[in-house]
C-alpha cells in the first residue's frame, strides 16, 4: 500500500495509475485536488447564474482531472500541474457551454430583454431594436416570434459570436463569458460590439 505522495514523483504515480493502482490514484488526488477547487471557485457566480448543480460541475472537473492523469506525457506536455489545470478548465467550460444551450432551449419564454449586458448600459431589448427606436420585442407576444428573430441573428454571426450571444441570452456578463471561453474581457467586449452591429442590420432589414 502506498502511504505518502512525497515518496513518489509524478512520473512514478502516473505509471502506477496506468496500471490501475487505486492507491496511486488516491495519492495523486490528495496531491492535486486543490487545483480542482481553485478552478471551480472562479466559476461560482456562473454556476449560480445558470442554476447548475455544484456537484455536477465538480464531477465534470474530476473527469478532466482523470483525463489529464491518463493522457499526461512528461516528454511532450508541460508540468503535470499545468496539464491538469488545462484539462479541468476545458472540461468545465464545455459542460457550462452545453448547460447554457440546454437552459436557453428549455427556458425560451424566460428571455431577458431588460438585462444590462455591458458598460454602455444597453439591454438586449435595446441591443436588438436599433437603439430602442422601434422596440420590436415589445410587439412580440409569441415565443415563436422571439425565436424567429434570434435565429435570424444567429445566421449572421460567426461561431465565436454565436457562442457569446448564446451566453448573453443566459444573462451572463462579458467578464463571466470571458472566463467560460477562456479569453480576455476585452475580446468579449469587442465581440459584443460586432454582434450589436450585425443585429441592428438584421432588425433594420426585417422592419423595412
Amino acid at each position: 500500500m502506498l502511504n505518502n505522495y512525497n515518496d513518489f514523483n509524478d512520473s512514478e504515480l502516473c505509471m502506477l495509475i496506468k496500471e490501475n493502482n487505486e492507491d496511486a490514484k488516491d495519492i495523486m488526488y490528495a496531491k492535486y485536488n486543490y487545483i480542482i477547487t481553485s478552478i471551480i471557485k472562479k466559476y461560482l457566480s456562473i454556476i449560480k447564474k445558470l442554476n447548475l448543480d455544484y456537484h455536477d460541475v465538480y464531477q465534470e472537473a474530476m473527469f478532466g482531472f482523470l483525463d489529464a492523469i491518463d493522457k499526461y506525457d512528461e516528454n511532450k506536455d508541460a508540468s503535470l500541474k499545468t496539464f491538469i489545470s488545462l484539462c479541468v478548465t476545458r472540461r468545465i467550460n464545455a459542460a457550462i457551454i452545453k448547460a447554457s444551450r440546454l437552459k436557453r432551449k428549455a427556458e425560451q419564454e424566460a428571455l431577458s430583454i431588460d438585462y444590462i449586458y455591458d458598460d454602455s448600459n444597453l439591454s438586449l431589448q435595446e441591443l436588438i431594436s436599433d437603439n430602442n427606436k422601434n422596440n420590436p420585442l415589445e410587439q412580440m407576444t409569441k415565443i415563436e416570434e422571439i425565436n424567429y428573430k434570434i435565429n435570424l441573428i444567429k445566421e449572421v454571426l460567426s461561431p465565436k459570436e454565436e457562442e457569446v450571444f448564446n451566453l448573453l441570452l443566459n444573462d451572463l456578463d462579458y467578464k463571466q463569458i470571458a472566463i467560460i471561453l477562456n479569453t480576455t474581457p476585452k475580446s468579449i467586449d469587442n465581440a459584443i460590439q460586432r454582434i450589436k452591429a450585425k443585429v441592428r442590420k438584421v432588425i433594420y432589414k426585417e422592419e423595412n
